[in-house]
């Protein structure tokens, strides 16, 4: 039975309590390597109970404060990068657009409904249906510009047609 001591743990159990104490401290503290700085917040739920849905866009002000232009944080295991200016709006989309890919994945449901559409891709997919679709629309402004083009001209050499025959 139960010997008196409370403390008296196996020698097993407590190595093994002991290598996940050290393996999920080592993966929470470097599972944030390479991002920008941020609140650290709680496991799973990460900075969500700080965060009061009526001021939220005061929080994040106040962390733009602390934090900068460019920080992170968790929600429920999702991590949000905010970008606080428009000078780290347009560096993240134009020059660094590849690292930004995703990023409606996980935030949006219609990427879910609709999520094998064309409206949610990104990559060697979308750069084909953008060279499509630049290509077709470039046929079709040029087809439009020709139309144009050959109406006004037509109906300059139907004018100076009617005006010679009235002259003569």
């Amino acid at each position: 039975m139960i010997d008196g001591n409370i403390f008296a743990v196996s020698p097993v159990l407590l190595i093994i309590s002991l290598t996940i104490l050290v393996f999920s401290t080592a993966y929470f503290l470097l599972r944030n390597r390479g991002l920008p700085p941020g609140p650290v917040g709680l496991p799973f739920f990460g900075y969500w109970p700080f965060m009061n849905s009526g001021n939220c866009h005061l929080k994040l002000n106040e962390m733009k404060k602390k934090y900068g232009d460019i920080f992170s944080f968790r929600v429920t295991g999702c991590l949000y990068i905010n970008l606080g200016s428009q000078r780290a709006i347009r560096e993240a989309h134009l020059s660094k657009a590849d690292c930004f890919n995703e990023r409606l994945s996980k935030f949006s449901l219609l990427s879910h409904i609709f999520e094998e559409g064309i409206g949610f891709i990104y990559g060697e997919p979308w750069k084909i249906i953008r060279r499509f679709f630049l290509k077709l629309f470039k046929r079709r402004l040029e087809n439009s510009i020709k139309t144009k083009e050959v109406d006004s001209l037509y109906d300059s050499i139907k004018s100076t047609i009617s005006d010679l025959e009235d002259k003569g």
